[in-house]
Formats: structure tokens, C-alpha cells, sequence
């Protein structure tokens, strides 16, 4: 499988840290991938900051067909996944967020 969105393409893991998410778009397709929930995190200690509160946070990676923006999309074209807040779950939100893109559901009209 060709890669054409990597690690790379959407920050390091720290950047999700900070609480904001990345919003990006490839051949048709937008994806949005952030810590759930959106919160600076940077300063806390390593063992909470894949926590919130009493409950785990978490990636939440979202496609959806352009042309809408994030807060415009349509609710019924969008698919999300949800992946462990730690390195191992930020590549695999990478991984689903390709495969997405390959597997061509993400299209208008799908």
C-alpha cells in the first residue's frame, strides 16, 4: 500500500498534547484527528495526560468527503474511529485514516 498521509503529515504525537487537533484534506477526502477531549495536557505529568479525569481520553480520527469543512460536513457521511491516547494509538489512527482513503468510501457520492 502506497502512502500518501503519514506521521509526518500530521504532526508529532506532542502537538495533540496542546489540545488542538489537525484538520487536513487529501484527493477528496478530509480528516480531522485530535485528543478527545480537547485539552492542554502538555504540563501534566506523562501518567495523566492520556487521562480525563476519572476516564482514559483518546484520538478521535474523523473523514468525511470534501468539500465541507469540519463544521459543516454532513453527519450522515462521516466516519470516526477512536484510538488509545499514546504513540501506539496515534499511528494506528494514521494507519485507519489511509486505509479511509484507499479504500475509496470516503468519496463523494458513497
Amino acid at each position: 500500500m502506497q502512502r500518501y498521509i503519514g506521521q509526518s503529515d500530521v504532526y508529532s504525537f506532542n502537538h495533540y498534547l496542546y489540545g488542538e487537533p489537525y484538520l487536513g484534506s487529501f484527493d477528496g477526502m478530509r480528516f480531522r484527528l485530535g485528543r478527545e477531549p480537547l485539552e492542554n495536557v502538555f504540563f501534566r505529568p506523562k501518567e495523566e495526560q492520556a487521562k480525563d479525569g476519572e476516564n482514559d481520553a483518546y484520538f478521535l480520527a474523523t473523514v468525511w468527503p470534501e468539500p465541507w469543512c469540519y463544521e459543516k460536513r454532513d453527519p450522515g457521511s462521516v466516519r470516526e474511529e477512536r484510538f488509545p491516547f499514546s504513540e501506539e494509538g496515534f499511528d494506528q489512527a494514521v494507519d485507519w485514516i489511509i486505509k479511509q482513503h484507499d479504500s475509496g468510501e470516503t468519496e463523494i457520492g458513497q
